[in-house]
């Protein structure tokens, strides 16, 4: 199975609850689905995030915003 999570920001660092459950909810579903991801992201701000989104499931795409 394979699912695409779309997300406001990157859930790493998990410091609110709702990026804690959303977390723990899709990394446990990684370890039997293929799970990808993309979300807002800036790629110098977010570099430790972007790094463990993608550690965490099978890709991660960070999308610029356009200022």
């Amino acid at each position: 199975m394979k699912i695409l999570l779309a997300l406001p920001g990157p859930l790493f660092p998990a410091d609110t609850g709702g990026k804690i459950r959303t977390l723990n909810i899709f990394s446990r579903l990684a370890k039997s689905a293929e799970v990808h991801a993309v979300s807002f992201a800036d790629p110098l701000l977010d570099t430790s995030a972007i790094a463990a989104m993608r550690a965490a499931f099978a890709s991660y795409t960070p999308v610029s915003e356009v200022k």
